[in-house]
Order: structure tokens, then C-alpha cells, then sequence
């Protein structure tokens, strides 16, 4: 930057906003003022030919020459650019100070270079006349040449940066996008995880308590047989063993025999 320009408002310049400034200026024009603005993420700056604003994160947001700025007004905090198609560009600083005065400083480059441009054409006329008395042709617009020049110029190194960072801007977006879906989804797949081990473990707790009663009515049944072995085998004692009172009877009947044989013989 050059010692003379006036540095507008309060905010620092931003380095990548002004870098990109310095290499679309022409050698043979004049900067006369910049500022920064944008919570020190832009940065206008005025010529004698134009008026550009840069950003660092965007790049090139604004490329007017003074001649294709039909108004130039302050609404506020606002500069409000309006172009000779009738669009208009708002563009919010953080002072109304800071805003006049940019506005001061574009509208009298506009009435130098409306002189310019006058004295230009004057000068333009006169050699025409004198060439056409000559027979000689007019020469080419080159304010006009100049303009399309400097348009290709910008088109050339801006074109491929700009795709560049629409792609990382389409990129980020993509991202902050997904973002939500990857949440949800990673939110859902947690829950069907916690379930599916909470269904596992009650799986598991039937399946322990199924065996449970298995084990015990199975402890049952084996009781139940036991019981039963043990009151047959009760049942069979009693049917193969005489019961006291018919053993004494047989031992009384065999003694009476006893008796007998031994009187008889």
C-alpha cells in the first residue's frame, strides 16, 4: 500500500482481502482509499478508476468502475452502491462516519474522473477533426479497450479461485448438512445396540429361569418316583413277610403234631 492512501474507519485490514487488492491493480492506477469492514473480514478499496471490495474468505465481491455507478448514498451504517443496470450493492460498516466518508471520497473520484473523461473526449474530437481533414480513420475507444482489458485480466486469475472455493464452500456445506443425518444415525444405531443388548440379556434370564423350573419340576418328578419305589417296595416286604401272630400260630400247630406223633408212637 501506498503512504498516501487514507486508511477509513477502525478495523484492521484484512491480509488476504488486501493481498488479492494489490495484485488486480494495474500499474498505471491510483489507489486512494481503503478500509476494512465486516468484523475485519473485507476490505474496500477506491481508485481513481473503480471501486473494489475483497473479502478473505470469498474473494472478489465487488469490481465497479466509476462510470458504472449511477448512485452512491448512505443509508445509515450502510453504503448503498447503485449500478448503472440498477442493482444495488449494500454493504454494512460499523460506523455512520466511516460510511460518508467513503462516500465523499467515491463521488469526487467519480467528478475527477467525469473531468478526465471530458478533457478526454475534447481532445478526442480535435484529433478526430484533424484526421478526418486528413483523411486519416478514428482511433479505437481506449478507455473501452482498457475497460475489456482489465475485465479479462480479473477473469483470468479470479475464475479458477472462485471455482476453487465454491467447491470447498459446496463441500463445507455438504458437511454441515450430513452433520444431522450422521448424528441421527449414529444416535439411532446406539439405541438399537442398547436394545438389542437389553433383549440378549432377558434372552438369556428366560432361558436361566426356563432351566430353573426344568431342574425343579424335573427334582419333583424324582421325588414323586422315589416315593412311589419306596411304597412298593413297602408293599412287597409285607406280602413276603408273615405277619407275627400267624408265625406263633404255625409254631403252636407244629408242636400239637409234635405231641401227637410222639404219644402215638
Amino acid at each position: 500500500m501506498e503512504p498516501d492512501i487514507a486508511f477509513v474507519g477502525e478495523e484492521e485490514l484484512n491480509e488476504d482481502a488486501t493481498a488479492l487488492i494489490d495484485r488486480l491493480l494495474q500499474d498505471d492506477e491510483r489507489l486512494v482509499a481503503v478500509a476494512g469492514f465486516d468484523f475485519e473480514t473485507k476490505v474496500m478499496a477506491i481508485t481513481d478508476r473503480r471501486v473494489i471490495i475483497t473479502s478473505g474468505n470469498d474473494g472478489l465481491v465487488l469490481n465497479l468502475t466509476h462510470n458504472h455507478i449511477s448512485v452512491i448514498r448512505r443509508d445509515g451504517r450502510t453504503l448503498v452502491i447503485r449500478t448503472t443496470t440498477g442493482a444495488d450493492h449494500r454493504h454494512r460498516f460499523g460506523k455512520d462516519d466511516t460510511v460518508q466518508e467513503l462516500v465523499e471520497i467515491i463521488r469526487s473520484e467519480r467528478r475527477s474522473q467525469a473531468s478526465r473523461v471530458a478533457g478526454s473526449d475534447q481532445s478526442s474530437d480535435s484529433q478526430a477533426a484533424q484526421e478526418t481533414q486528413t483523411g486519416g480513420n478514428a482511433p479505437p475507444i481506449a478507455e473501452r479497450i482498457r475497460f475489456w482489458e482489465e475485465q479479462d485480466r480479473i477473469n483470468q486469475e479470479l475464475i479458477p479461485r472462485v471455482v476453487r472455493q465454491h467447491e470447498l464452500l459446496s463441500r463445507h456445506i455438504s458437511d454441515h448438512e450430513m452433520l444431522p443425518i450422521v448424528a441421527a444415525t449414529a444416535a439411532r444405531e446406539a439405541v438399537e445396540q442398547a436394545q438389542g443388548e437389553t433383549l440378549r440379556q432377558l434372552e438369556e434370564v428366560r432361558a436361566l429361569n426356563q432351566e430353573l423350573t426344568n431342574q425343579l419340576e424335573q427334582a419333583a418328578k424324582d421325588r414323586e418316583d422315589q416315593n412311589r419305589r419306596h411304597e412298593e417296595e413297602l408293599s412287597k416286604l409285607r406280602r413276603e413277610r408273615p405277619l407275627p401272630w400267624v408265625l406263633a400260630g404255625s409254631a403252636c400247630a407244629v408242636a400239637t403234631v409234635a405231641v401227637i406223633l410222639a404219644i402215638v408212637i
